[in-house]
């Protein structure tokens, strides 16, 4: 007697009765450690609950057993039981659909205490049944809002996912305390709810998880894609949370597709032939009335040629429709040629196309809108002719460090010496749409440096890609002074070594103006005229500081740069310093004399050399070498008229 009442003692606990004789008694026991390795509390809470479906459901038993050497060991009552174990501190331990046969021992196996924070729940079917399995819990750390995925959100590492018992049970231990999303899914269902974890605790799902067990069906029409091949499909639930439901999955050879045991909510549907190619996106509200959703994709045949100006370009055309039509992706081969379908859908107009264009040879990017695409029974009614603008020359400008330079300056002279000027943008980019078909010069230039002088060839639908680098430089003073003070707004054009025109500017009220020179410039020459003085030609030291005079007489100077064949470009030469004889004009008090000689009313006595030089030539000049037969020398002298013609 005494055994049996310490047995039913046990078997009380909290006012609760197992119910069972001494035959129905059965042994519990298991291994127990600590995850931590600390010592092991003294005892063990086992709670037993009838299953959910149980015909003859019981009122809990609460169980404590005593721990003895890494094991623990109480009689309690037979029959089926979900049983948690837990101590105090620790995260509980479940086991699910235990079957504790009478008078038998059963061993729960190993034990492994853990301070954790863990959720525990139950899913049930919408008749609060036990679902139908496979089923999964996957608790997923919460860091989107509502509809709105962040990258990779199925790759997660804080996403834990654990299967579901045979009654819909589920338990996630070692998750951390915050927001979650709770999701259980199986074959023919599907749930979701925001959980959240509380710091070392359980976090119970109560009432329990109701599954949801909608039908997404999709029909395509036509039934495959105009390649042939079946259509593919990627869905994805956007609310009440992201989850990718299909992705490239394939519609059978009818066009059809489904998924069963969705949850309500909106969903994206991204349509595609089995080439890749985008063909449509729907967003959709699926409820439990939702019917099949239809998708009918119409598309245009197309073909046409592609030229830059007037040159055929191979390309990559990418064509989009502003009034909602998807995108698509076009190649054009080395003769320009290009064939393919646009996605014309029934509510598309067929103007308003924006095609862009990119190409590697030349390196391009090209945008034309309001391409119209006119159709007949679903082809083209015209070839596609398309005329992509063409620029005369793009580049860019960067640092020595290869740092785009935003708002730099870069000059194009031509042989004449007249400038056009471009400045880059954000991008360190620059273009000219527009600049007259011949032979040029340019340089780049801001407060941070130079670069190199480039040569450029400007011809009939070509683009040149000219890359300017810009070198460190210093910024160096001079002063313009005439007999009566400072000279204000004289114009001056600068030469640096080897004789290359390096920038255009004018003093200011002071008589003073700034040069930025490339590092290790030694040496600068210049030109510098004002109205009421004589135009001068100079070479100069570079050290800061310096002072320029000009006197107030001076000769006439005379160029005749008229000859029938004329090849190369005129210079004058005086003491090592250069200038393009053209713009000698437009320096001083001079003129051009419109088809007659370039005329300098006042120039500083000396002597000149009128030369023809070739593109190379200017750096033979500024070394001191006149070219023999092609410079023609004078003197000019104060009052005095010299004219020196083409050799």
């Amino acid at each position: 007697m005494l055994v049996r009442g310490v047995l039913l003692a046990a078997l009380m606990v909290h006012g609760s009765r197992a119910g069972a004789s001494g035959d129905a008694v059965v042994v519990l026991h298991g291994a127990i450690e600590t995850a931590a390795g600390e010592p092991l509390p003294g005892d063990i809470e086992v709670l037993l609950s009838a299953l959910p479906d149980s015909a003859d459901p019981t009122a809990p038993v609460t169980l404590r057993c005593p721990i003895d050497q890494g094991a623990w060991s109480c009689p309690g009552p037979s029959g089926s039981f979900d049983v948690r174990l837990e101590a105090a501190g620790y995260a509980p331990r479940y086991a699910w659909d235990v079957r504790l046969e009478p008078g038998a021992s059963a061993d729960l196996g190993r034990t492994v205490l853990r301070r954790a924070s863990s959720v525990v729940g139950r899913a049930v079917r919408g008749d609060a049944s036990s679902p139908r399995g496979p089923c999964r819990a996957t608790l997923r750390e919460d860091g989107t809002r509502r509809g709105t995925p962040r990258p990779g959100p199925e790759d997660a590492h804080d996403t834990t996912s654990v299967p579901l018992s045979a009654h819909g049970r589920f338990h996630i231990v070692g998750v951390a305390p915050g927001e979650h999303l709770l999701a259980v899914e199986c074959e023919t269902a599907s749930a979701s709810r925001e959980v959240r974890v509380r710091a070392g605790r359980e976090t119970q799902i109560d009432p329990p998880l109701r599954l949801e067990e909608l039908s997404f069906d999709v029909v395509v029409t036509p039934r495959v894609g105009p390649d042939g091949q079946p259509w593919r499909l990627s869905v994805a639930a956007l609310a009440p949370r992201f989850r990718r439901v299909a992705d490239g999955a394939a519609a059978s050879i009818d066009g059809h597709w489904a998924q069963r045991g969705l949850a309500a909510g909106t969903y994206r549907v991204d349509l595609e032939s089995g080439d890749g190619t985008r063909w449509l996106q729907r967003f959709v509200e699926l409820h439990a009335g939702s019917g099949p959703l239809p998708l009918r994709v119409a598309f245009v045949e197309v073909a046409g040629r592609v030229r830059l100006g007037s040159q055929p370009l191979r390309a990559r055309l990418e064509f989009f429709n502003q009034n909602g039509g998807e995108p698509a992706m076009l190649a054009s081969d080395g003769d320009g040629r290009f064939a393919g379908l646009l996605p014309m859908a029934p509510d598309v107009a067929e103007t308003g196309w924006t095609v862009e264009a990119h190409a590697a040879d030349p390196p391009i990017h090209r945008r034309l809108e309001g391409v119209r695409v006119l159709s007949v029974a679903g082809k083209a009614a015209d070839p596609l002719d398309l005329a992509l603008p063409a620029v005369a020359v793009r580049g860019t400008v960067v640092s020595e460090d290869g740092e785009p330079q935003v708002g730099a300056q870069v000059i194009f002279e031509d042989a004449a010496g007249a400038r056009t000027v471009a400045a880059t943008d954000d991008a360190g980019a620059f273009e000219l749409a527009e600049l007259p078909l011949g032979s040029y010069t340019a340089v780049a230039e801001s407060v941070e440096g130079v670069s190199e002088r480039a040569t450029l060839e400007v011809a009939e639908g070509l683009e040149s890609e000219l890359p300017l680098v810009l070198e460190r430089a210093e910024r160096v003073a001079f002063h313009v002074v005439g007999s009566e003070g400072p000279v204000a707004d004289a114009a001056i054009q600068a030469w640096f070594p080897p004789g290359t025109p390096r920038g255009f500017t004018r003093t200011d009220a002071d008589g003073r103006f700034e040069l930025i020179l490339p590092a290790g410039t030694t040496e600068v020459g210049l030109t510098v005229g004002a109205p009421g003085h004589a135009l001068r030609l100079v070479r100069l030291p570079s050290s800061d500081e310096q002072t320029l005079a000009l006197g107030t007489s001076g000769g006439r100077l005379v160029l005749d740069l008229q000859r029938p064949g004329l090849e190369g470009t005129p210079y004058l030469v005086h003491d090592g310093a250069i200038e393009a004889a053209a713009a000698l004009a437009g320096l001083g008090t001079g003129d051009a004399g419109g088809d007659g000689p370039a005329v300098v009313e006042a120039i500083e006595p000396g002597v000149y050399a009128l030369c023809l030089a070739g593109v190379d030539d200017p750096r033979a000049l500024w070394q001191g070498a006149l070219p023999a037969g092609h410079c023609r020398t004078g003197i000019v002298e104060a009052g005095r008229t010299l004219t020196l013609s083409l050799p």
